[in-house]
């Protein structure tokens, strides 16, 4: 799903009227809309993920981060679309948990994000390249607004495929030896082919992929590097690469997360008229009625004739507060509707 904005003003922006005559000016609010990103968790689910970690377990611990009381799905639901994929080799191969992404969605993540992880192995590459053929190619035009969705790969081993392909017909009957064949891919040697194209294969449709390791160290896993930078676009080789997001305890990663979320939450507002760019300033734009300057590093700024920018505190404040009410006022003869 590509980011959209929304015509409908979106929350916390206020739609003001509209003509058809494009020669009317407006002396009224109009509408600031917001930029809607999107964001895809992509989550290991294997049996590693119960060692411990902070004051619960790698599992507890990135679903408290997300989806409990102060997550940032929590917090983030009503301005970002969030979707995830909970994966792993315990009940077939790649087992899989998909939840697509919207507005709103906290309810659905919640109820999908068990409060134990699946167990079993760590197909990440297969697991991946099945919710990257689920996004469309990624286009932007120059005058296009939206970002490209992002996924996130949140991981704490190395990937061991799913095994022996016999095991997609397996018949259940045989439990015995069904879950004989899952134990070998839990213990199977660890493989990154799969990881590598299907991060390539996200790159190619234009769709960023960043890496959340939850691992004790990244010296054990050399390839992650070489999938970081895939995903950034970079040379596999790069040096210094793309970063690899790897928290250490539990603020650490609820920092983190709340820094990969709020890097992607755009302070660009859509005008749903024609600005005068060099008259902007004799507008008025508010936050919760509170008169922001025009080129203020606190404030906010025109950038071309259908948007305008927010910056530095009411910038934060836009991107964390989705309720925050913002308004924007220009006198006839800077805007035309």
């Amino acid at each position: 799903m590509v980011p959209t904005t929304s015509t409908a003003g979106g929350p916390g922006v206020v739609v003001g009227p509209k003509s058809n005559d494009p020669n009317v000016c407006a002396s009224a609010e109009v509408a600031a809309t917001r930029v809607i990103p999107t964001v895809l968790f992509v989550i290991d689910g294997s049996g590693s993920m119960n060692a411990p970690f902070g004051n619960g377990t790698r599992w507890s611990v990135l679903r408290e981060a997300l989806v409990g009381p102060t997550g940032v799905i929590t917090k983030l639901e009503g301005i970002v679309e969030f979707g995830m994929s909970i994966y792993s080799s315990a009940r077939e191969c790649p087992g899989s948990t998909h939840v697509p992404p919207k507005i709103q969605n906290l309810m659905a993540l919640s109820s999908a994000y068990p409060a134990q992880e699946l167990g079993g192995g760590t197909p990440t590459g297969e697991a991946l390249q099945k919710v990257v053929d689920g996004l469309a190619d990624f286009n932007p035009t120059p005058d296009s607004t939206p970002t490209a969705p992002i996924i996130i790969l949140a991981t704490d081993g190395e990937p061991n495929g799913c095994g022996p392909a016999g095991l997609a017909t397996c018949d259940w009957t045989d439990v015995v030896n069904c879950l004989g064949m899952l134990a070998g891919m839990a213990n199977a040697p660890a493989t990154y082919d799969t990881t590598l194209a299907a991060a390539r294969a996200a790159r190619a449709k234009n769709i960023p992929l960043w890496v959340l390791s939850l691992a004790d160290g990244l010296a054990s896993i050399p390839q992650l590097q070489t999938t970081a930078n895939i995903g950034a676009g970079v040379a596999d080789d790069a040096s210094p690469g793309a970063p690899i997001y790897s928290p250490q305890n539990t603020d650490d990663l609820v920092q983190t997360l709340s820094k990969l979320i709020g890097a992607v939450v755009s302070c660009d507002v859509e005008l749903n008229g024609t600005l005068n760019v060099s008259r902007a300033c004799e507008g008025s734009v508010k936050i919760n009625g509170a008169d922001l300057g025009c080129n203020d590093p606190q404030g906010w700024k025109p950038l071309d004739e259908s948007h305008i920018s927010l910056q530095g505190t009411a910038c934060d404040r836009f991107k964390s507060d989705p309720a925050v009410l913002l308004t924007a006022n220009f006198p006839c003869g800077v805007i035309l509707q």
